[in-house]
């Protein structure tokens, strides 16, 4: 981030024993924190990742992070105290809220040998890149921060400042500020999008829409199909096949056909499926997890009638839901016991078989199983900015941990396909 968005203040030299303490709030999921070099290899860092707060440090025996085990998010705009503490050579624990992880270190190394900068919100920006590759923030913290405690020692981060910056302010009323259009509201986001809102801004997530763009409400542009049969897919590298216990598909279609399979999802492993169908107008999904299929439809709204429809399916375990535009959600809650809901890996396959149809899928995710009043703080609360990097705008495959996201945009196919299908339904190994 540019210099003026952090605060640079002198080094705090804890060699053997230290304790810094501070609390924060923010909407943003991600950010550095604090960071301070050392002597070779040495330095210690605090960074908010996927909305929780990690401590990283090296002694010069090799890098080690602890992750807060906390069960919420963390940027719920909700003040949080957060303690980095080293009670012993040692000894080094992470504490947020009232939760509290401890690691002991294995290398002989036991003095921390901190120089130059200590960094408060963030680095330069041409710093990023020459961070140790442990560190994974790649921009700075934005939110507020209060009670800054070095060991003992109140830090005040304008007074105290070797490098002063007049993006960090004093107090943290920052929603009392907003403007009106920078909020969210229950009509920002069109087409079912969820309004996310941000520091400064809001966000909409259009995942579960079949739409784009800011608001949910550019049309994406489809695969369209003609008079011949074939498929598109994708599989997952094997090495990077998620393990999920929770799916969300969302698609959008037009189409005349009376029966066609839109989209299925296949085990690489195992003979667990998901796939979504037409039968006879109506849209089902059925899905497998190991024992017996167990359908979820629709079948009061006929989908045939070559107009625009937006399916979203869900399932969670056993259990799933499924919704046709804006008539009601239809579920299915298995009652007998399925294969643990057990993770499966999973490869990708979309088989699109209607002709003279338009397929848009707009998100894809497969998510990983896993899991406003202030408080009083004593000393002042400080709100850090940063710049924001622009969106994306092609094709853009996301795979981060146990989540992927497949976006499909500004596309047109013509009506060549990839593979045959066969009169039985099996797939040929010829083009088209």
């Amino acid at each position: 981030m540019p210099p003026e968005l952090s605060k640079e203040i002198s080094t705090y030299n804890g060699r053997h024993i230290f304790t810094y303490l501070f609390e924060f709030k923010t909407r943003e999921p991600n950010g550095l924190i604090l960071y301070n070099a050392g002597r070779e290899r040495d330095f210690i860092a605090v960074e908010l990742v996927n909305e929780h707060i990690h401590y990283v440090f090296d002694l010069g025996d090799g890098p080690v992070r602890i992750k807060d085990n906390s069960k919420s998010r963390l940027n719920d705009g909700k003040w949080h105290a957060v303690s980095i503490a080293r009670p012993a050579p040692k000894r080094h624990t992470l504490a947020v809220d009232d939760h509290v992880t401890a690691v002991n270190s294995q290398g002989s190394n036991e003095n921390l040998d901190l120089d130059g900068i200590l960094y408060i919100g963030g680095v330069e920006k041409s710093q990023y890149s020459q961070l140790p590759k442990q560190i994974l923030s790649r921009h700075g913290f934005e939110g507020c921060l209060a009670s800054l405690d070095l060991s003992g020692e109140s830090t005040d981060l304008l007074s105290d400042a070797v490098v002063p910056s007049s993006l960090v302010e004093p107090g943290c009323d920052v929603y009392a500020n907003l403007h009106a259009g920078k909020k969210c509201t229950h009509d920002v986001c069109a087409n079912h999008g969820t309004c996310l809102q941000q520091w400064n801004s809001y966000t909409c997530d259009c995942d579960m829409t079949s739409f784009s763009g800011p608001t949910c409400s550019e049309e994406a542009v489809a695969y369209e199909f003609g008079a011949g049969r074939g498929i598109i897919t994708y599989t997952f590298p094997s090495d990077r096949r998620p393990e999920m216990k929770r799916d969300t598909v969302a698609l959008g279609f037009v189409t005349g056909m009376n029966d066609a399979v839109l989209l299925r999802i296949e085990s690489a492993s195992s003979n667990d499926y998901l796939e979504i169908e037409i039968v006879e107008g109506n849209i089902f999904a059925v899905y497998n997890m190991g024992t017996n299929d167990h359908p979820v439809g629709e079948v009061g709204v006929k989908v045939n009638d070559n107009q625009y429809h937006v399916v979203r399916f869900t399932r969670s375990g056993a259990n799933s839901t499924l919704q046709v535009d804006d008539y009601n959600l239809q579920s299915n809650h298995p009652s007998v016991s399925m294969k643990g809901g057990r993770t499966t890996r999973l490869g990708w396959q979309f088989r699109i078989l209607p002709p003279n149809s338009i397929l848009v899928v707009v998100a894809i995710r497969l998510i990983g199983y896993s899991t406003s009043g202030d408080s009083q703080v004593e000393v002042f609360h400080y709100r850090l900015g940063r710049t924001r990097r622009a969106k994306l705008r092609a094709v853009d495959w996301r795979i981060k941990r146990v989540s992927i996201m497949l976006w499909i945009l500004r596309f047109r196919v013509a009506s060549k396909f990839l593979y045959c299908v066969e009169e039985d339904g099996t797939f040929g190994d010829e083009i088209c």
